[in-house]
């Protein structure tokens, strides 16, 4: 059509005994959901994705603020889950994109357990601008002022590639191709079920390349094992806000000095590197003041197709708390 190739989307019934295979392949349900507020335009939206739900949610319209429309999708598919008897996965996508979600916002959102903290599409600014914090600060900031208020559960962090086309887009170049970022689960059966619980519990890291081989909290300490791979050098920092950290914030604004809608100007006492170790075995010791500590593991080995300039292969450690 107009010079271009198209295929028609086939229903999951239709592929799925092609490529499932039992214990080697499986297949999951998804969606992508959008949330609008207000008057629904493209900055008031908020896109989130629903995995493993028994029928389609649809668009969640109409709500009055961020922060409900958040919640009205998290409860439906929740109540999807339950209604079924399934593990239903949900998780805000990009929060930088269209600068759509606040830090506020997220940790006010208490049914919102997951939230996407690497984004390889580009266009979703996973690094923020000089005036947006990152998709990664926004994870620091919302895990302070939810578990600080003692207001929810955890927020778990996920790296994804956004993928939009198998080669290069017509309008997105390679900027949406697969394999840029993923999640790795810790799962005895691959079944959607036991993917998802673990994908709920926490039990799963994000990456860009680095792999994983275990992750352990015993003993009042959280323990990494890197797969290290011949000749690359690796740095894991531990981060994490300590219980009484300041947590007033600046609001931001443009160069006429009208507030703009995003995430606060919040002080380094908030995720803040709490240690720096060197190696392939880190090993993190809870002081018990900490209000939560996740880790970061980094190569010394650059991305084959970096979101910017100079990126690094990552892994992302979820938070715990003492």
């Amino acid at each position: 059509m107009d010079g271009l190739e198209e295929v028609r989307l086939k229903a999951l019934a239709e592929y799925r005994h092609l490529f499932e295979e039992p214990g080697r392949f499986l297949c999951l349900t998804g969606e992508e959901v959008t949330a609008t507020w207000g008057a629904g335009d493209a900055d008031r939206t908020h896109w989130i994705n629903v995995y493993n739900a028994p029928s389609a949610l649809g668009r969640q319209d109409g709500h009055a603020d961020s922060q409900a429309a958040l919640q009205a999708a998290f409860i439906a598919a929740g109540a999807a889950g339950r209604s079924s008897a399934r593990e239903t996965a949900v998780y805000l996508n990009h929060p930088n994109f269209r600068w759509n979600a606040s830090a506020e916002d997220i940790a006010a959102a208490t049914r919102l357990r997951h939230l996407e903290i690497y984004t390889a599409l580009d266009m979703c600014h996973t690094y923020g601008n000089e005036v947006h914090a990152s998709a990664e600060r926004i994870w620091d900031v919302a895990l302070s002022l939810r578990l600080a208020a003692g207001d929810g559960p955890l927020i778990y962090g996920l790296a994804t590639d956004d993928c939009h086309a198998y080669y290069p887009h017509e309008t997105l170049g390679s900027t949406a191709m697969p394999g840029r970022a993923w999640v790795q689960v810790r799962s005895a059966h691959l079944t959607p079920d036991h993917l998802i619980g673990a994908i709920n519990r926490g039990d799963f890291y994000g990456s860009t390349g680095v792999e994983l081989s275990e992750i352990q909290v015993d003993g009042g300490a959280l323990r990494i094992e890197v797969a290290a791979c011949e000749g690359v050098q690796y740095k894991t920092r531990f981060i994490g806000t300590r219980q009484g950290a300041n947590l007033s914030a600046e609001p931001v604004v443009d160069a006429d000095g009208n507030q703009l809608r995003t995430t606060r100007r919040y002080g380094d006492a908030i995720g803040q590197v709490l240690a720096e170790v060197e190696g392939v075995a880190p090993i993190y010791s809870l002081v018990g003041d900490e209000l939560y500590v996740r880790a970061v593991v980094c190569a010394d080995v650059p991305h084959p197709h970096p979101t910017t300039p100079g990126e690094v292969q990552k892994a992302w450690v979820q938070p715990i708390q003492p």
